[in-house]
């Protein structure tokens, strides 16, 4: 008899169908403001506004906020990793803690304290971290670091600004998401049949990790982006939204201009973001087979 794998989940024709009206969409709108930016104008007060003259300077400053933003993210996924794995260390070190208290052996047991102290350092550290708000942990590296911040860009301060400040809310996240997997009614059935801890974590752990930290990343693109402008106008980076506001704290109207396709620009970006996110999500764990 043939031996065959396990059903792979194929999307209903009404998910396709959706997925490619969002798309549709998505470049429906993405096509009206480019319309609008390179062949739109306004007479205002006399004068003609051509928005295509804002382009130069409108792409260079997006750009620049795109590499503060997404480095932004990449840290604090590593970051979260990397205190994942001290704290896996110091669970660890707790069972064989009590294993040598059990045998005896005093000087293993002290040895065995270090790494769950630095696990709870290092929580703790994260969780004040993220009760800063991104503008003070910015004055703080100024300080110590003596960065020139008027004729220096200060980019991976600025970064790390970003990433520290967000790493407890990601981390604690991800890690009630990974709880939550373990203590699932499918994997614990899985585990009573004798599947190995292996098996389980690549078919039923990592694909529900995967899907619930894309849905994390989906949640905090926005806050970073909001966060990026305080840490442009700290590290007088800048940065297209902060370019658009000191642009629009001026009398000239082409300010106001300015600032509103740079809005639109950050709410296609993250519509876009959002809407990749949900496909990998799909892809990689559908809703649907959640749980089977």
């Amino acid at each position: 008899m043939k031996k065959t794998g396990p059903a792979r989940w194929v999307p209903s024709m009404k998910q396709n169908s959706n997925a490619l009206r969002h798309l549709g969409l998505w470049l429906l709108m993405g096509g009206v403001f480019l319309g609008v930016f390179y062949w739109g104008n306004v007479t205002s007060q006399d004068d003609e506004i051509v928005f295509r003259e804002f382009a130069p300077r409108f792409w260079k400053e997006a750009w620049r906020s795109l590499i503060l933003i997404f480095p932004a993210l990449l840290t604090t996924l590593l970051l979260s990793s990397l205190l994942g794995v001290i704290e896996w260390a110091g669970r660890a070190s707790l069972v064989a803690k009590e294993l040598a208290q059990r045998q005896g052996r005093l000087w293993h047991h002290w040895l065995y304290a270090l790494p769950g102290s630095l696990a709870y350092l290092a929580s703790l550290m994260a969780s004040l971290l993220a009760a800063l708000p991104p503008f003070l942990l910015g004055i703080f590296f100024i300080r110590t670091a003596h960065l020139d911040t008027v004729h220096c860009q200060n980019l991976s301060y600025g970064i790390l600004c970003l990433s520290l400040f967000n790493l407890d809310y990601f981390y604690r996240r991800s890690r009630q998401k990974i709880e939550e997997a373990y203590g699932a009614p499918h994997v614990l059935f899985a585990r009573s049949l004798g599947l190995s801890e292996r098996e389980i974590w690549r078919h039923h752990i990592l694909p529900r990790i995967v899907r619930d930290n894309l849905a994390l990343v989906r949640e905090l693109l926005p806050h970073l982006t909001v966060e990026s402008i305080v840490i442009e106008i700290t590290f007088s980076y800048n940065g297209l939204l902060h370019s658009a506001i000191q642009a629009m704290r001026y009398g000239n109207p082409a300010g106001w201009y300015y600032l509103a396709f740079a809005v639109l620009f950050f709410v296609l970006f993250l519509s876009l973001a959002g809407y990749l996110c949900r496909v990998a999500e799909d892809h990689v764990c559908p809703a649907e087979t959640i749980g089977k």
